[in-house]
């Protein structure tokens, strides 16, 4: 089964506060997306994916996020392993080859 739990850091600039409902656009140089996964039960796997692009929306309160909306660059997941990423961005998983 396909299946990535993806745990994207953001980090929005800005030097005025946030209101409520307010969207900002997020510096992806300065914000990583990283994952975990249990691997046959055994092994745990951690990696990252670049981040394209990226929004973060404030909810009513104006300090708690309320949505994420970010695109990644499966093309380029580093999993620390040159023969796993390579099955990743194959047929199988991605199909970014």
């Amino acid at each position: 089964m396909k299946r990535f739990f993806f745990l994207i850091g953001l980090v929005a600039c800005g030097s005025r506060a946030w209101a409520a409902d307010d969207t900002r656009a997020v510096d992806v140089k300065a914000s990583h997306a990283t994952f975990a996964v249990q691997h046959a039960l055994i092994e745990r796997v951690t990696g990252s994916v670049p981040i394209v692009s990226a929004n973060v929306t404030v909810g009513a309160d104006g300090t708690t996020p309320a949505a994420v909306d970010a695109t990644l660059d499966p093309a380029h997941i580093n999993t620390g392993d040159g023969d796993r990423d390579g099955d990743l961005i194959g047929s199988d998983w991605f199909d970014t080859k």
